[in-house]
């Protein structure tokens, strides 16, 4: 199960192709389906912890570039998380937790001058998912206001939010609808 989840983040070309044999699986082996929960948990991680701070222990280094692998693949991990959603997977609920997590970190990291690059793989996460799940996220109240959130951020001035490039405000306006 790992395998799936770090090879479809790998090869993003294929995402699709690991959902729908996924999707297979599941009905045939049901213990899949608590395996996927443990590791989509895990991986929610990628997104809520975006700063990827160093340890400073030795112990814990192994844990740092674990770590550090898994978030160089954000993308194909919301692409997949979105796909597998779309299959029934995982719920709409754990779906709309990981998509307020990724706009959360991005308002978060906006501010900052050294964080275009974060913050342009967020906007992208976030264009995977809605792309894939937007129908089913806009019926969340929750959803309803984070939208409203990212919309005032792309109305402010770049000078305001440094982090913000306008790959970045381009990639919101395309997700919002805007």
């Amino acid at each position: 199960m790992a395998l799936i989840f770090a090879k479809a983040a790998e090869e993003d070309t294929f995402v699709a192709l690991y959902a729908q044999l996924l999707a297979d699986l599941t009905p045939e082996f049901p213990f899949l389906k608590g395996e996927m929960q443990k590791l989509f948990t895990s991986y929610l991680d990628v997104f809520t912890d975006a700063e990827g701070k160093q340890d400073q222990t030795s112990a814990e280094y192994g844990k740092f570039l674990e770590a550090n692998k898994r978030k160089t693949h954000r993308r194909g991990y919301s692409l997949f998380i979105a796909q597998i959603a779309s299959k029934g997977l995982i719920t709409e609920r754990e779906l709309l937790d990981t998509t307020l997590a990724v706009a959360r970190s991005l308002i978060a990291h906006a501010p900052a001058t050294d964080e275009k690059l974060l913050v342009e793989e967020l906007a992208d996460c976030l264009t995977n998912i809605m792309g894939v799940a937007h129908k089913s996220l806009n019926a969340f109240d929750e959803m309803k206001v984070m939208i409203k959130e990212l919309k005032g951020l792309t109305a402010q001035a770049p000078v305001e939010l440094p982090g913000l490039s306008f790959k970045s405000r381009f990639a919101l306006m395309d997700c919002l609808g805007l």
